[in-house]
């Protein structure tokens, strides 16, 4: 309500706000509306002229096993980059918590990843997870043993490794909203716990995480809707094999984009969005009422 009030008693901040909502509606809402409607069209490389299908590029969408199989692995990989992505930036925020010169250095290089390129991040664990790379080395050397293990050829387990990159390259960014919630936590609050003899654990798991509710909130919410929209990552690393069991959705479009299917394509990035809205909605409203509780 303040912020209503200050919006009606100050009509300059319509003129500060103005060129943000302008840049918004042309890059992202008019190009998206425009990408809905062409998903309803044949529009395609191979002819000039294009027409209204209506809703045949959802249906061939539907009975597309790949498309099927490929947004299941999208959601499977979302959920396990999200979970190590917040688990250990968790972890790293109550390490780092205090603020002292040692944890500023930490936390800067743990920062470090969010501000590299993201194919280029690819690229470097691409190199690492190879039968000689980096990982292989270091464990030959402590057992002994010539090991070539082919972590981007393993069937089970590549998504996981996937994962892992994604988690470490924007962890630095969870890590800091964590440790900005946990400041917020009242210092008084902690000394009266500590007075009634309360353990370490015991006020990380009754005080400071119920009380950094909308920082999980925004962590959560965040790292699974960027998870759901990866591609770069995938696209560097695997290139959605070994035998598509990495190849996320947006990599299943770059590749539909590229053959020239314009109308098709643009079906199955609505119903990309259409799944990271059902997702992301529902979540952020349990989450939020979850705060609420707390």
């Amino acid at each position: 309500m303040n912020i209503i009030k200050k919006f009606k008693n100050n009509k300059y901040l319509y003129l500060f706000i103005l060129p943000a909502i302008t840049l918004s509606f042309i890059f992202y809402i008019l190009p998206n509306i425009y990408n809905f409607y062409y998903s309803f069209t044949d529009w395609n490389t191979f002819r000039t002229e294009i027409n209204f299908v209506g809703f045949d590029n959802y249906k061939e969408l539907i009975i597309n096993r790949i498309i099927i199989k490929d947004l299941w692995t999208t959601i499977r990989y979302a959920l396990m980059a999200s979970i190590i992505q917040n688990g250990v930036s968790l972890v790293l925020a109550l390490a780092l918590e205090k603020t002292t010169r040692l944890n500023s250095i930490f936390r800067t290089l743990l920062f470090v990843p969010v501000l590299f390129s993201t194919l280029a991040s690819g690229y470097i664990f691409k190199s690492i997870y190879q039968p000689d790379g980096i990982i292989n080395q270091f464990l030959s050397i402590i057992t002994g043993l010539d090991i070539n293990y082919a972590f981007l050829g393993d069937m089970k387990f590549s998504l996981f490794y996937l994962a892992l990159v994604h988690a470490w390259r924007f962890m630095g960014v969870t890590m800091i909203i964590y440790i900005a919630g946990l400041n917020t936590v009242p210092e008084e609050l902690l000394e009266a716990a500590k007075c009634e003899g309360a353990s370490y654990l015991r006020i990380i798991k009754d005080i400071k995480i119920p009380l950094i509710g909308p920082a999980f909130t925004f962590n959560i919410a965040a790292s699974l809707i960027g998870s759901l929209s990866t591609i770069e990552i995938a696209l560097a690393v695997t290139g959605g094999g070994p035998a598509r069991a990495t190849e996320v959705l947006n990599l299943f479009i770059l590749k539909e984009f590229a053959s020239g299917r314009y109308g098709y394509t643009l079906a199955i990035s609505t119903f990309l969005i259409l799944t990271v809205i059902i997702f992301a909605i529902p979540l952020i409203i349990f989450l939020r009422k979850r705060e609420v509780e707390l």
